[in-house]
């Protein structure tokens, strides 16, 4: 068995205890060295299942680690019951629930721990309790006239022109932010008050308003999960000996994604010093840290606990990749390279400097090429779009047993290609792709409580959007848009809802069939929420967002709808005997915070591309994917505009939040340590941005097999065209000629 593993994995595997650090490049085989590892301690050194615990940073990951093992202990004639696979968030929860389970009585500052449900809020309900804590704070009119002329102006001539909805957006996004340095580094509300009260008080403010709500009705955040865990472990011996022996071995799975709470709490978890049997494997890779910027991970805690192992004998690097053609290794290699000559000392730490081998040893052997990676060059972004799809659709034609998949930078992107691909008849794989928009479902939900709190206000009207948003959703349009407007306009929307008799009005010879049958569509969802309006809002309006959409991700959309109406609602003081009109108001308010972030996300990870599908999705998206062919396309400037995905050089990167990031830092330093000039903390935010988007690069050169095509299109604004090391991979691939 072990003559088909490399030596860095023998060594892996010889682990009998204790910590131990793997660093592993991309197509290294971490899962597989993970799940390996977690049989031979059951099958090799006796170890129950049950004491083993693998922690991961997605649900599919965790899925897959249950079933991989499940399998291979099947094989050797041993269950698999009692191992624990689960996301470190999904932990703590249980953490949490075990404690609520075993107290009778909980201190009054525990609010949140007692006996009584809780609910865990979702990043749109944060942001609108943040909207009313703002609509709050301006009942200060001199404090809310300071705090929106100084937002406005953080951002010079473009700040001046935004409004006040977006100035509010903009301040419950760096509330957001703030809440989770707060949480992070366990400040209370005075301690907020003292670093934020004179120089931001607004978002000292929300801290405090955020931190009310929270107790009066019981919610719990992400952070609070696992901050709460660590309170609970400390404060209870007997809980943390329990867990302790109960995981007798911890594996950690993406450790470079790790913040400072996670790091203590698998301190906590495993250290002999805590009563731990020291039995810690953590894997991962720095050079794929690619959330830095937007989150409080941090490869700097994986980094450290390699230093530290290091002189020990427990830190094993797994170099040698079989996942790519070794010239697409290279160009990952030279990207590593190149970026360690960074004149900026920041950018230089970019990447750990493990440079990716081809496979020497072992029986898997890397792919062979199928062409040499290529670099082409588009005069727009249309023309980019269109020749990189039929290039994909003749790939996959010619060799429908691949896999093939276009890598952009914006979901905005996604959707574009997306439906030029369907457009173009290329197989297209849906399972990854967001196939319904919160705010989609969210504009038929406000027509909807519209209709239901005042039928004849503006029937017609409201049933002609509705019809709209139905073409919209089935990318269709009117086939004549001047008969069916007149039809509506003419017919009352009652006799097409409930028509008399059952027998709807006769359609026009005028008006195309297809435009009628969608009308007739509409009515029919229409009636079937007039008729479920003596259910609770919970009951009728998820069966009637599936009765429109047809897509099993509506119904869950419009539960959470009404499920963050409903709580705002019950606050309400002055609310009408109309419930349905404070349900619209509502809809349209979480509409508004679902142009930023949506409701619910598709677990689209657990499907699988099937071969001779393409695949669109994000870089971001990408990580742990691999590809027989990858297009990444947009690597230089906007056609428009100067800024890059990839920027090289400060000057060419913005920071988008600088409140956000001096309000951080503040509560970083503390009250001893004087907050460094905004030019230094912005310097220092755009270094890191380009840092985390030259790692987001590497993940997406990885992921490619046997062929790599890179791309650009040309910038009107700028002569040079392309940052510096983009100009850099270019001049290593073939240059190729666009797909006409």
């Amino acid at each position: 068995m072990n003559d088909s593993l490399r030596p860095a994995q023998q060594r892996a595997l010889a682990y009998e205890g204790g910590p131990l650090a793997i660093s592993a490049v991309p197509g290294a085989g971490k899962t597989f060295i993970l799940t390996r590892l977690a049989v031979r301690l059951v099958k090799d050194l006796g170890v129950r299942p049950r004491q083993i615990l693998i922690l991961t940073y997605m649900r599919s990951a965790a899925a897959t680690f249950r079933t991989r093992i499940n399998q291979a202990l099947t094989a050797e004639g041993i269950t698999a019951y009692g191992l624990q696979a689960m996301t470190i968030h999904a932990f703590c929860l249980g953490v949490i629930k075990r404690y609520r389970g075993s107290q009778r009585e909980v201190a009054s500052e525990d609010s949140l721990l007692g006996s009584e449900p809780f609910q865990v809020l979702s990043e749109p309900e944060q942001k609108r309790i943040l909207l009313a804590g703002l609509k709050a704070f301006g009942q200060d009119r001199a404090a809310f006239a300071a705090w929106r002329e100084r937002r406005a102006g953080a951002d010079g001539d473009r700040g001046a022109k935004k409004d006040l909805e977006t100035l509010f957006y903009e301040t419950a996004d760096t509330a957001l932010r703030v809440i989770g340095a707060a949480k992070a580094f366990r400040l209370s509300t005075d301690q907020v008050d003292a670093l934020l009260g004179t120089t931001q008080p607004e978002l000292a403010f929300l801290y405090r308003f955020y931190l009310a709500r929270q107790q009066a009705e019981r919610l719990v955040d992400f952070n609070d999960q696992v901050q709460q865990a660590i309170a609970l472990l400390r404060r209870d011996p007997a809980l943390l000996s329990w867990y302790q022996r109960r995981y007798a071995y911890i594996l950690e799975d993406e450790a470079q994604d790790s913040t400072a709470a996670q790091h203590e709490l698998l301190t906590l978890l495993t250290a002999p010093d805590h009563g731990g049997a020291g039995n810690l494997v953590r894997v991962g890779d720095s050079n794929q840290s690619i959330t830095t910027t937007f989150t409080f991970n941090d490869p700097e805690y994986f980094r450290d606990f390699c230093r530290r192992l290091e002189p020990q004998g427990r830190h094993v690097v797994m170099d040698q990749s079989s996942r790519s053609a070794p010239e697409i290794l290279t160009l990952a290699n030279s990207l590593v390279t190149f970026a360690a000559e960074h004149p900026h000392p920041d950018i230089r730490r970019a990447f750990v400097t493990h440079l990716i081998q081809p496979v020497t040893e072992g029986q898997v052997r890397n792919p062979t090429l199928l062409a040499a990676p290529s670099w082409t060059m588009y005069d727009n972004p249309d023309d980019e779009r269109l020749s990189i799809l039929r290039a994909a659709g003749s790939f996959l034609a010619a060799d429908p047993d691949a896999h093939a998949a276009i890598l952009v930078c914006r979901n905005k992107d996604v959707a574009d290609y997306a439906a030029d691909a369907r457009r173009l008849g290329i197989p297209l794989f849906e399972g990854g792709l967001a196939t319904l928009k919160s705010q989609d479902v969210l504009a038929v939900l406000v027509e909807l409580a519209h209709f239901l709190a005042a039928p004849g206000d503006h029937a017609n009207r409201r049933f002609q959007r509705l019809v709209e948003l139905s073409q919209r959703h089935q990318q269709e349009a009117w086939a004549d848009p001047k008969t069916a407007l007149a039809f509506l306009h003419e017919a009352s929307m009652p006799d097409l809802v409930y028509p008399a008799y059952n027998l709807a009005p006769p359609r026009p010879v005028a008006l195309s069939e297809r435009d009628y049958a969608t009308m007739l569509d509409v009515a029919d969802v229409v009636r079937l929420c007039f008729d479920s309006r003596h259910l609770p809002p919970e009951d009728a309006l998820p069966q009637v967002a599936l009765a429109f959409f047809s897509d099993p991700l509506a119904p869950l959309i419009a539960a959470t709808a009404v499920k963050a109406a409903r709580r705002t609602l019950s606050r309400s003081t002055t609310e009408s005997g109309n419930p349905w009109a404070g349900f619209a108001r509502e809809f349209e308010t979480l509409s508004h915070l679902a142009e930023r972030r949506e409701l619910v996300v598709a677990e689209g990870t657990l499907a699988v591309p099937q071969t001779g599908e393409l695949q669109v999705l994000t870089l971001h998206g990408s990580k742990g994917a691999e590809y027989d062919a990858v297009w990444i396309p947009g690597m230089g400037y906007g056609e428009r505009s100067s800024s890059s995905w990839f920027p090289w050089m400060p000057a060419d990167t913005y920071v988008m939040d600088v409140e956000g990031l001096k309000a951080e830092r503040a509560l970083r330093l503390g009250p001893d340590t004087a907050l460094p000039p905004e030019s230094m903390l912005v310097e220092e935010a755009k270094a890191a941005a380009i840092a985390e988007r030259l790692r987001l690069l590497y993940v997406g050169i990885t992921r490619a097999q046997r062929a790599l095509h890179l791309s650009a299109h040309r910038s009107i604004r700028r002569q040079d065209s392309l940052p510096r090391h983009i100009a850099y991979l270019a001049a290593l691939c073939q240059p190729r000629e666009a797909v006409r």
